[in-house]
């Protein structure tokens, strides 16, 4: 069975895939929480990966997948 991808709750979603924000760099979007927001797919520059908010991305709240302190 293939993988679907989520579809957008809102129109007011946007595509960040391949941005930067600190070490991580979005890859592809994970999933929706169940208030609707955004999840994505993010590889740090240490080489682990990990799921985070979109809001915790863009406020800068999240830089990295916690390889800094």
């Amino acid at each position: 069975m293939p993988k679907t991808k989520p579809k957008p709750f809102s129109k007011n979603f946007k595509d960040i895939t391949g941005l930067k924000f600190g070490r991580l760099t979005v890859r592809e979007l994970s999933h929706f929480t169940k208030w609707g927001n955004a999840c994505w797919a993010c590889k740090c520059s240490c080489g682990n990966t990990k799921s985070v908010q979109a809001g915790n991305l863009r406020s800068g709240h999240t830089l990295s997948c916690g390889c800094l302190q």
